[in-house]
């Protein structure tokens, strides 16, 4: 079944050891995701998150303080 209107491709994360990892990708529709800043308080709070796939370089930098190409924003 094809994938249309507000759907989009996301990933569940969860932090392991301060490692931000990927438990599984999903589709869902964009509004059923998690907003970066709420999917990183509760990646901290020891919780699951779902980002959608647009946001994850947002919630990297978030999470670990780093940019895509592992630069520390100040």
């Amino acid at each position: 079944m094809a994938v249309s209107g507000g759907c989009c491709s996301g990933y569940v994360y969860t932090l392991r050891g301060g490692v931000l990892a990927v438990v599984r990708s999903e589709t869902r529709l964009r509004s059923a995701f998690d907003s970066p800043g709420d999917a990183a308080a509760k990646l901290r709070r020891g919780e699951q998150a779902t980002c959608a796939a647009g946001d994850a370089e947002t919630l990297r930098e978030l999470v670990t303080g780093k940019t895509k190409r592992g630069e520390v924003t100040p």
